[in-house]
């Protein structure tokens, strides 16, 4: 089981939803570029959230970059910093783990945004209704539980309740989080999303070159990824 322990802040009410992204040794360098970019794009009204492992920087704010220590210094975005380096699972769960009551919307830490997603993605959010809006998704076999865009889904308030539970070494080989979002859903029965079928280039460019930590729809076929996700499914049934 996940041993972390996130307590829940609290926001100024005119920030709308908050926006959640993760990153790593190979792109602690460049993600202020992407932090600084959602700033630009998203204004004052979005809440940014980056979180970061203990593990992997053990000297944790003495380890980052000074470009990105200055943004945090002045307000620009917050570091939640969790003790295991969890990879890609840390980007938002823990997020809404600490904001229950906000939407959070994911972010990309190598995308530079074209304009304000998150507004648009909250635009077409339904109130008080558990759903997800995204620019990509992917049925699951033929049922209404659908994968999502990791670089840009925003998730209604409390989406996954409690879901960091499901975060464990069981689930580590996976090594991909969108696959465990889609997993949680049908364990949940969480159906339906919201779809507005832009293309990853008309929504952001990429700025560094450096490979992910995962490319689920490159390298499998779609049987392949459903079989995973159904060995997912049953790892997630043995967790209360």
């Amino acid at each position: 089981m996940s041993i972390e322990n996130i307590e829940q802040g609290t926001l100024p009410a005119h920030i709308k939803a908050v926006v959640a992204l993760t990153s790593w040794k190979k792109r602690i360098n460049t993600v202020g570029l992407t932090i600084f970019n959602l700033r630009c794009v998203c204004g004052k009204d979005f809440h940014i959230v980056l979180t970061l492992a203990e593990e992997e920087f053990p000297r944790k704010e003495r380890e980052l970059p000074e470009d990105l220590m200055r943004m945090n210094r002045v307000g620009i975005f917050e570091i939640l910093w969790v003790k295991k380096n969890w990879k890609s699972f840390k980007k938002i769960l823990f997020t809404m783990q600490k904001y229950p009551s906000k939407p959070i919307i994911s972010a990309d830490d190598d995308c530079i945004y074209r304009f304000n997603y998150a507004a648009e993605l909250l635009g077409h959010l339904p109130k008080d209704t558990c759903t997800c809006v995204t620019y990509w998704c992917s049925k699951y076999r033929n049922t209404n539980y659908y994968n999502t865009a990791g670089y840009a889904t925003c998730f209604s308030s409390n989406y996954f309740n409690n879901a960091i539970r499901y975060i464990s070494d069981r689930i580590m080989p996976f090594n991909e989080d969108d696959m465990l979002y889609l997993s949680i859903r049908i364990k949940e029965n969480i159906q339906g999303c919201i779809c507005l079928n832009k293309s990853y280039t008309d929504v952001a460019i990429e700025h560094d070159g450096i490979e992910p930590l995962h490319n689920m729809y490159s390298r499998r076929t779609k049987d392949e990824r459903d079989n995973q996700i159904d060995n997912l499914v049953d790892i997630l049934k043995m967790i209360r």
